[in-house]
């Protein structure tokens, strides 16, 4: 008699104690996924997974320390990542932040492209052995870019000095968000045919505490967006068809959102910007160039 081997899924959220990430967590568990939830601040972390268990009984759920703000914090969490499984079915690059006043990460980087891209540009490419062996072993894996429109307003800075000097507030937000598009792109044509597809998300613009702010500017703004806009659990519906639709099976290099697709502009299909910014990248985080 053929014994077969009954895998569970395995889903990784980022940034998944509140807003898009925290919806995005408790509709894959509900899928039943199994969770690793990738987050910076533990205390907010064990009630997350509390209150997803509550939800959902019978929900394996794990939480790992991830701060994307440090290289050394990424490549922690991907070690223990390792460790603990054979393999990732979804990886959702959700963590963001919007920077309205200019800071820097652990590495020296300015914070605004320091997380959104840098920090998810090393955490992809350390999983995704992980997303590889699942894309062989049960199913076509996914990765999960969380973009934004905004990206149609970002411009890369060229240069040694990409990550270091480049600019905060939204020129910052929407330079960052081009960034995980151009990735998303490139990284899609590499893994065509292995098994892995590669997506970008717009979950439009909603109500979260990325419109909370030091300057004077986001402290009158914010409020005012957080009260107009949709709400997480809405936003997140973008996020969660890029996961698990059955009709994007298959689907990769795209820009998504709730229902359909966003165009693909010029400036994203300009392959030797895409290729300089990866260049770029493996240099800041200390990875070999992937070939192209």
């Amino acid at each position: 008699m053929t014994v077969r081997t009954v895998y569970r899924t395995l889903a990784v959220v980022t940034g998944a104690t509140s807003g898009i990430g925290l919806e995005t967590a408790r509709g894959l568990s509900r899928a039943g996924f199994d969770l690793v939830l990738a987050c910076r601040n533990a205390a907010k972390a064990a009630a997350t997974r509390a209150a997803i268990e509550a939800e959902t009984p019978g929900a394996a759920i794990e939480t790992l320390p991830l701060d994307l703000a440090s290289l050394a914090s990424i490549r922690s969490f991907a070690a223990e990542l390792v460790s603990r499984h054979g393999a990732v079915d979804i990886l959702v690059n959700n963590a963001g932040v919007f920077c309205d006043t200019r800071r820097r990460t652990a590495d020296g980087m300015e914070m605004t492209i320091g997380v959104n891209f840098l920090g998810t540009y090393l955490l992809t490419r350390l999983a995704l052995p992980l997303l590889l062996r699942a894309g062989r072993e049960r199913r076509p894996a996914r990765i999960v870019n969380v973009s934004s429109a905004a990206a149609a307003y970002g411009r890369i800075r060229r240069g040694a000095d990409a990550f270091t000097r480049g600019p905060h507030g939204f020129r910052g937000y929407a330079a960052s968000k081009l960034a995980l598009v151009l990735f998303t792109l490139e990284l899609a044509e590499e893994l065509a045919g292995r098994g892995v597809t590669v997506n970008a998300v717009h979950p439009g613009d909603s109500a979260t505490d990325i419109w909370s702010g030091e300057s004077l500017l986001m402290k009158v703004v914010g409020p005012l967006m957080r009260r107009r806009l949709r709400s997480p659990a809405d936003a997140a519906r973008a996020v969660l068809r890029a996961a698990t639709a059955g009709d994007l099976a298959g689907a990769t290099g795209r820009f998504l959102d709730d229902t359909g697709e966003l165009p693909m502009l010029p400036k994203y299909r300009d392959a030797a910007l895409r290729g300089e910014l990866m260049r770029l990248a493996a240099a800041a985080v200390g990875l070999p160039a992937a070939a192209r």
